[in-house]
């Protein structure tokens, strides 16, 4: 009867735990991965360590078998396109094989880091070491405490699994890893519209500014030859002249010192050569402003405030009249920038004038006649069409005898100077 009992308790000793098969787990081993100063020797030699420590607690998966699969989910997907988790899980996947290791070694000068790493189903285990100064054999060594260590933290329960559970789990990763693949096809779909719509948004400005191009280039081509040969450019103009009058020596106490006359000319440019122009004016002015000066202040005075009080006897009643005739020719260097025409030059003027203002006690009558140099200066802005708008300034620096009647009595003053500003609409002939 003793006999039975320890025959009977050897064989309950000799059988698998209830639950628990005495067969190791099969185990994928990834190829070291290395960054900075490790030797593809060194590496080698980890892996093979590696390998040898993993191999006493997993059936691992050969190489070549491995090699294979990988081609193949790389010619499923783009290299660059399948992140560290989607391939361990495709990986996974193909070789039905839950545990999975990834051995990462960084070296710096002496130094040295290793992380290994453990994959699972649905967990991920990671233990890392460093070392300063350790050779290749010594690594070797730190590389099977890290296996130990990793060993000891990863979860019992996947060794031997109820099929029914193995088939849900396997069920639940491809279900994982379809809707994963489907994101990825969607993202690649998204970033392919979108280099498309970009491709074509970049297209169409390119064709735009092609386009810009060659209507600017046709605009400028018409430009050069509206330049090239013009020879006449007529011109109709609104005219602001402004009459300074000085009073030096004294020689009047009242008097007129400033004349305003606003009116309407006509132009002529004849183009000689292609930078430079003759310019010839003639205008007509009506006095709109008028300045009268006494000993103790200067008055100015508007056409548009004449209606403002009627009655002769009241102290702001005031009254005014004039007109202005001018004429100038001129000789201008012209500058052309596209559609702009700039030019400065100089010339002779003949100028005649009067004016009259009449308040409630006195009677001040300036009139003048004068001529000499003048200098020029403006720019005209050209249409394909031949029409241009411009603008331009002439003014005359002179000192001449101008007549002052105040009162019914004459007084010599003198004319300072005078400015044109003149406004308008010229067609290239």
């Amino acid at each position: 009867m003793k006999t039975l009992l320890v025959l009977l308790a050897l064989l309950l000793f000799s059988l698998p735990s209830f639950g628990q098969s005495s067969e190791r787990p099969e185990g994928i081993v990834i190829p070291v991965a290395t960054l900075g100063d490790v030797t593809e020797t060194r590496r080698q030699i980890i892996q093979n360590t590696l390998i040898e420590s993993l191999s006493s607690y997993y059936r691992l998966v050969p190489q070549d078998k491995l090699e294979e699969v990988q081609e193949k989910i790389f010619q499923e997907m783009d290299y660059e396109q399948c992140t560290e988790d989607q391939c361990i899980m495709m990986i996974q996947e193909a070789l039905q094989v839950e545990n999975l290791f990834v051995l990462q070694v960084i070296g710096e000068g002496q130094n040295t880091q290793m992380s290994l790493k453990w994959v699972g189903l649905d967990d991920k285990k990671v233990k890392t070491d460093v070392c300063k100064g350790c050779d290749t054999f010594e690594l070797n060594e730190r590389v099977e405490g890290l296996v130990k260590k990793l060993e000891s933290v990863i979860p019992r329960g996947f060794v031997v699994a109820k099929r029914d559970d193995d088939e849900e789990l396997r069920k639940q990763r491809e279900e994982k890893l379809r809707k994963q693949r489907e994101a990825e096809e969607k993202r690649k779909r998204e970033d392919e519209l979108r280099k498309q719509q970009e491709e074509r948004r970049k297209k169409r400005e390119k064709e735009l500014s092609r386009q810009k191009q060659e209507e600017e280039g046709e605009i400028q081509r018409i430009m050069n030859s509206l330049y090239e040969n013009r020879k006449f450019n007529l011109l109709g103009m609104y005219v602001s002249s402004v009459i300074y009058v000085k009073n030096e020596p004294k020689k009047v106490s009242r008097y007129i010192s400033y004349l305003s006359y606003d009116g309407f000319g006509i132009g002529l440019n004849y183009y000689l050569l292609d930078n430079y122009h003759l310019s010839t004016n003639i205008s007509v002015g009506y006095l709109t402003r008028i300045v009268k000066t006494t000993p103790d202040n200067s008055t100015s005075y508007s056409y548009l405030e004449i209606e403002n009080e009627t009655d002769p006897s009241s102290v702001d009643f005031f009254d005014m009249s004039g007109e202005n005739t001018f004429f100038n020719i001129s000789f201008n260097r012209n500058w052309l920038y596209k559609k702009w025409n700039f030019w400065v030059g100089g010339g002779l003027y003949s100028e005649s004038g009067s004016g009259t203002i009449i308040t409630t006690n006195e009677i001040i009558t300036t009139s003048f006649s004068s001529s000499g140099p003048l200098f020029s200066g403006g720019f005209d802005y050209n249409f394909e069409n031949g029409i241009n708008i411009f603008m331009n300034m002439i003014g005359g620096l002179y000192s001449s005898p101008i007549t002052q009647e105040v009162n019914k009595k004459d007084y010599e003053t003198d004319v300072n100077s005078s400015m044109k500003y003149n406004f308008g609409l010229g067609y290239n002939l």
